[in-house]
């Protein structure tokens, strides 16, 4: 398993018997769909495993994309911490290996954004079960929020916190920002949800790397217009330490992402 949890050097080809093995995690996620089961199998589609969904037979995607789009269905991932976002993070890998720089322009020019359009993106019923539909898209935005706000509560590790963190930031990356805007507005809980997630990263007391990966999340949810000031304060005190403490690829990632929407505020800029 720990072997599979990370990317194969480009000359070792990823080995026969891994299929069956993934599978057979997979599986058993299905039958026990909990923190551990559905973290394992992240953790192999995010390392050695990444483009192993379209290698499988058809018969097997389709299996795999039922039992997934049923995980997502299961009341389970709406009560448990983290469990949304590994299911979440699965969905990205399988459906965009490539990232969210493969995904094609989101459609931004329609108000409301069509749900035609949106499933055109989205291949599998558990992509479409979070991303194909505006409703959908504000569930997804919501169940985010959520699992955000408990890992904020502490009493996750660290490393998994971060790891959850950035599958909800690159998940914000796949859903247009007029969606994003728009979600607050929809419902009086979604603009509570909102606030909460903001006084949550805002007064967090979490390590630096997860405080960043936090506010790297919330300035993707947000537009670079709409940001609290003091959540760009908080954001600026933390990448004067990063360097200190944060992992070059994940920081770099990270910098690469939040940077641009932090940089055009005007209090982050005055500060110099």
């Amino acid at each position: 398993m720990l072997l599979l949890s990370r990317p194969l050097p480009e000359a070792i080809p990823l080995p026969a018997v891994a299929q069956n093995f993934f599978l057979n995690v997979f599986e058993n996620a299905t039958q026990q769909p909990n923190y551990e089961t559905l973290k394992s199998v992240y953790r192999m589609l995010n390392g050695a495993c990444r483009r192993l969904y379209s290698l499988l037979p058809r018969d097997l995607r389709q299996r795999f994309d039922t039992e997934l789009c049923n995980i997502l269905r299961s009341p389970k991932v709406a009560d448990s911490s983290l469990l949304f976002l590994w299911a979440e993070g699965i969905v990205l890998i399988t459906e965009h290996p490539e990232g969210v720089d493969g995904l094609p322009n989101l459609p931004t020019d329609e108000e409301p954004t069509s749900t035609e359009r949106l499933r055109q993106h989205w291949a599998t019923p558990s992509g479409q079960k979070l991303f194909g539909s505006t409703s959908y898209l504000y569930k997804t935005i919501e169940l985010t929020c959520l699992n955000v706000v408990w890992i904020l509560r502490g009493g996750i590790k660290e490393n998994e916190a971060i790891e959850g963190l950035r599958i909800a930031s690159r998940a914000m990356q796949f859903i247009g920002q007029d969606v994003k805007d728009n979600w607050p507005q929809v419902q009086k809980k979604y603009a509570m949800l909102y606030e909460k997630c903001a006084s949550k990263i805002q007064n967090s007391n979490a390590s630096l790397s997860v405080q960043l990966e936090a506010l790297s999340f919330f300035g993707i949810l947000s537009s670079s217009q709409s940001l609290p000031q003091g959540i760009v304060a908080r954001y600026e005190s933390c990448i004067l330490g990063a360097p200190r403490v944060a992992e070059p690829q994940g920081f770099a990632e990270l910098l690469a992402v939040s940077l641009p929407i932090y940089a055009v505020s005007n209090s982050f800029c005055g500060t110099g």
